[in-house]
């Protein structure tokens, strides 16, 4: 495979992909395509953005802020840098926002979210602005969801709180003896935290947009950010082996991801074709608007 011109994976998910590496900008500053070249005009800024936002997250997690991203964030440092121009600027915070559309998958997998309504943001922010009754709407759908996860039961007892332990196990038996009423035995039991690699399987469109909004890790394609909405359509259909998604449907996916394009008026892939071998391998095709074609 030519790196340069060609990029082909297996249509049973051969990407390699770390979302780990892919939330540094330094190094995603070595790719190749639009991201990266914007990337290196700041290369005096990539080290420090990467080190504040494990700064930044380090501190979030040993302070417990249950609102703290999945992974860190260095965007906010390239945003907030008044060197940076707002057309830069657009880049960046689409990119920002696959950080917070993964925070809701993973919240999604543990069922206290869905793909309209994160419950654990909209209780946090009640608590913050003091609306008590809207954070008391809230709370009872995180702790169905959250109380019988493991860590979270575990988290509890460390706590070495009798009153706040007192109340999880009673929660635990009364809804225990609602979910065994309904038929529900299953959901009464303790489970584990779910991996990332288990929620992609529960929500395979949504987990694929989010994986590849930024970059398609070693390939030299630009990420979805930078694709008309029909473009992706035609992708995630294809990635997906099934009769195409409406356009309509996939949009609204990624609205209530959060995913921002960075620019829904002027994209730069205008339209992709998806062709697949018979090693099961696959080679994606993007063109201008104009039809020049940018990526094989």
């Amino acid at each position: 495979m030519n790196g340069e011109q060609e990029s082909s994976g297996s249509s049973k998910g051969h990407f390699s992909f770390s979302f780990h590496g892919l939330a540094s900008v330094v190094e995603l500053g070595r790719h190749k395509g639009p991201l990266g070249d914007i990337l290196r005009m700041y290369d005096y800024m990539l080290p420090a953005a990467d080190k504040c936002a494990e700064q930044n997250a380090t501190y979030q997690e040993k302070h417990h802020d249950l609102n703290r991203m999945p992974l860190p964030d260095p965007w906010q440092y390239l945003l907030n840098a008044p060197a940076v121009p707002l057309v830069d600027k657009e880049v960046f915070r689409a990119a920002q926002s696959q950080i917070h559309a993964l925070r809701l998958l993973c919240r999604m997998g543990t069922g206290s979210a869905s793909r309209g309504k994160d419950w654990v943001a909209k209780a946090i922010k009640a608590r913050m602005e003091g609306n008590e009754i809207a954070f008391k709407r809230c709370i009872p759908k995180v702790l169905r969801a959250l109380t019988y996860i493991e860590t979270v039961q575990d988290d509890v007892r460390k706590q070495n709180n009798p009153e706040l332990m007192r109340r999880m196990l009673e929660y635990l038996k009364k809804r225990r003896k609602q979910l065994v009423h309904r038929g529900k035995t299953a959901e009464a039991m303790t489970r584990p935290l779910p991996r990332l690699e288990d929620i992609s399987k529960t929500f395979p469109l949504e987990y694929l947009i989010i994986k590849d909004w930024v970059s398609f890790a070693d390939y030299p394609i630009p990420g979805l950010m930078f694709w008309r909405n029909q473009a992706i359509t035609d992708y995630i259909s294809a990635r997906m082996g099934r009769n195409p998604f409406p356009n309509d449907y996939i949009k609204k996916a990624r609205q209530q991801l959060g995913l921002i394009p960075v620019s829904a008026k002027a994209p730069w892939v205008w339209n992709v074709k998806v062709q697949f071998l018979k090693n099961s391998n696959f080679v994606i095709e993007g063109r201008k608007r104009n039809g020049n074609t940018l990526f094989k």
